[in-house]
């Protein structure tokens, strides 16, 4: 793999860190971004993956790592704004 691809998967990932939560808007409440929420996520498939026995821990901490990344470029949609428009 060429590794301007690997610095602009890096860029996309730094990028997350700056996206707040859409409960923000509503709630007020700021205290958690999209990289801290990937990282509580990651703990959390961890434990009910072990939980439950699941053999390819790998592939659900990988689920889990990439869950959010799409939205360093399209924001996180909240349920008001889904009433004003098409996602795809």
């Amino acid at each position: 793999m060429d590794i301007k691809r690997d610095l602009e998967l890096m860029y996309e990932l730094g990028c997350l860190r700056n996206m707040k939560r859409n409960w923000v808007q509503f709630l007020n409440a700021d205290f958690a971004n999209n990289s801290e929420h990937t990282f509580r996520v990651m703990w959390l498939a961890l434990t009910i993956a072990k939980r439950e026995g699941v053999e390819s821990i790998e592939k659900v901490l990988k689920m889990a790592l990439v869950h959010d990344v799409c939205e360093s470029r399209s924001q996180d949609v909240h349920y008001l704004s889904r009433q004003y428009v098409t996602r795809h």
